[in-house]
């Protein structure tokens, strides 16, 4: 029975993250909504601030044991300006007010019994740095919280040095430009996030190269065909509008990994079969690209087709794909289909995804050598060693 409620904690605790993801990014992206703080309330939300106001009120009575009490005393007063009091004092005030932007952590404050908050809040801190990233990176008005407590309690000066960035971001940049580190800090990494694939006739050979599979040449290789299959999305067999902007919005961060390098982490749960995004890149012949790590190789027709026309090379321009790590258990695949008026190289997963789960694919035979051995740690890892490299040589195209 303790296993069993044990087990339903933590996946109320999980589920209650993901929602505090989503509805941070949402919150921050949204036209009409700035935050639940913002005089323009989407329905329902004027019921929330009410909630909020409540248990704000109720807090500012604990105001003055901030930064004295230690966490074994006892507080006084309203249950849920204990939670937020604690939360603030062992996580930070910075981070209370990332959170109180998310409906979900509100009503987890307000109405989970005590030993579920617990485990939520066991879910949160390890993820600290990855929510103050995720909200700061996505503009977020995440100081709203603490400007409301301040001007009810303008003596409490710790309040407003917690209104500052502890994180330097620029606004500018795509919050896929940037990544966790092991050493607790963000990194801008050195690539421009792109959302289309890039072509230029002069990544092409003057040379009409073998394996052309159109009439014109140079012409961008990934345009769709009519011998191509149907599209992805809607099944049409003629070219149709469909286009990337139409995928759901996933939420995922980069983060650096123990002997891996940047790689991907799911900020949800995913289903099998979900299309996670497009491989993009500059459209260049295989033997134009500006290296082997970050190139995609696109066959003639499809996945079965072992004539290359083309490459998608990420190594200047890309987006959160190119990060993902290999693995010999992968989560996703890549693979070519036809999808609005273009070929695109997607990722799809081939089993679920669970929520902060790394997301991995497989990089094919043809990527090792002895110079570069698998480090995916998986049981019966097929690239870990010169021997197991060199076993599979008769497979690997050449």
């Amino acid at each position: 029975m303790a296993t069993q409620t044990s087990g339903l904690a933590k996946s109320m605790a999980l589920e209650c993250v993901q929602s505090m993801y989503a509805e941070i990014h949402e919150t921050a992206t949204s036209i009409n909504q700035v935050g639940i703080f913002s005089a323009n309330q989407a329905q329902g939300a004027n019921s929330i601030q009410e909630r909020l106001n409540n248990v704000l009120e109720a807090l500012e009575s604990t105001f003055a044991a901030y930064g004295v009490l230690s966490s074994g005393q006892n507080w006084t007063g309203p249950q849920p300006a204990k939670r937020l009091a604690v939360f603030a004092k062992m996580l930070s005030w910075m981070l209370l007010s990332i959170c109180l932007h998310s409906h979900a952590f509100l009503m987890a404050v307000m109405t989970y019994p005590d030993h579920v908050w617990r485990v939520l809040c066991l879910a949160i801190t390890p993820n600290k740095l990855s929510l103050e990233l995720f909200a700061k990176s996505r503009d977020l008005p995440w100081q709203a919280p603490l400007e409301v407590l301040h001007a009810a309690h303008k003596g409490l000066t710790s309040l407003a040095s917690n209104m500052k960035s502890t994180l330097t971001i620029n606004r500018i940049d795509h919050p896929h430009q940037w990544a966790l580190t092991l050493s607790g800090t963000a990194s801008r990494l050195p690539y421009t996030n792109i959302t289309s694939n890039i072509y230029h006739h002069s990544f092409f050979p003057r040379a009409r190269p073998p394996y052309w599979p159109f009439l014109t040449y140079p012409i961008d290789p990934m345009t769709r065909r009519s011998a191509d299959r149907n599209c992805k999305i809607c099944n049409s067999p003629y070219i149709c509008p469909c286009n990337p902007s139409s995928l759901p919005q996933l939420h995922i961060e980069l983060r650096e990994y123990s002997g891996k390098g940047i790689g991907v982490r799911s900020l949800q749960a995913i289903p099998a079969g979900t299309i996670l995004g497009e491989y993009v890149g500059e459209i260049r012949h295989p033997h134009m690209c500006r290296g082997t790590i970050y190139s995609l190789e696109v066959p003639v027709a499809d996945d079965t087709d072992n004539r290359w026309v083309a490459a998608v090379d990420a190594t200047r321009f890309g987006n959160w794909t190119r990060f993902m790590n290999h693995s010999c258990n992968p989560g996703a695949v890549f693979q070519l289909f036809s999808y609005g008026e273009k070929r695109r190289m997607l990722a799809i997963t081939v089993r679920s995804i669970g929520v902060f789960e790394e997301i991995t694919c497989d990089y094919g035979d043809l990527y090792w050598h002895k110079d570069r051995l698998c480090r995916c740690g998986e049981p019966g890892c097929q690239f870990d060693t010169v021997e197991k490299i060199e076993a599979r040589m008769p497979s690997r195209r050449g």
